[in-house]
């Protein structure tokens, strides 16, 4: 099914206001968020509760012993739609990127697309760097993993 389901495993309450802003900026539609809490402490039931303020939002949590791989593959089995975006809780996604992405893979015809370039801010410092620098709109061997989407049926 056409769409993107973005995934997004955390052990961090406190990066709830982040993940749910990265997902409600995207332009893209239609979308869903899978929340994975994969932090025993965190309180199920508020998570849920503050979901249904939002569209198309689920969240589940696993054990904190599970790995990041594995709620990453649990996520992928609850997606509904045929392309499975990768959103780090911590992280930053402009309004395009989800379309962006999905142009990207039609485009090319790859099954995996993200950036290999990424922005990288130092809070201690206040420093913006780029990771990576030139190797942005080009086929490469390695991707950041926060920023990959990919075709589901991979």
């Amino acid at each position: 099914m056409e769409g993107v389901s973005v995934i997004t495993c955390t052990n961090r309450p406190e990066y709830r206001e982040r993940i749910i802003a990265n997902y409600m900026r995207q332009y893209y539609g239609p979308v869903e968020l899978i929340i994975i809490l994969n932090n025993n402490a965190a309180n199920l039931g508020e998570w849920e509760a503050w979901a249904q303020s939002y569209p198309n939002v689920r969240v589940y949590q696993l054990d904190e012993s599970v790995t990041l791989g594995e709620c990453l593959n649990f996520g992928v089995k609850h997606a509904r739609y045929g392309y499975v975006a990768k959103f780090d809780d911590d992280d930053y996604y402009a309004g395009p990127y989800l379309q962006q992405a999905v142009d990207a893979i039609k485009t090319t015809g790859a099954d995996i697309v993200g950036k290999c370039s990424i922005f990288v801010y130092f809070e201690g410092s206040g420093t913006l760097a780029i990771a990576h620098q030139n190797h942005e709109e080009r086929f490469v061997s390695m991707l950041a993993g926060a920023t990959m989407v990919i075709n589901k049926r991979v």
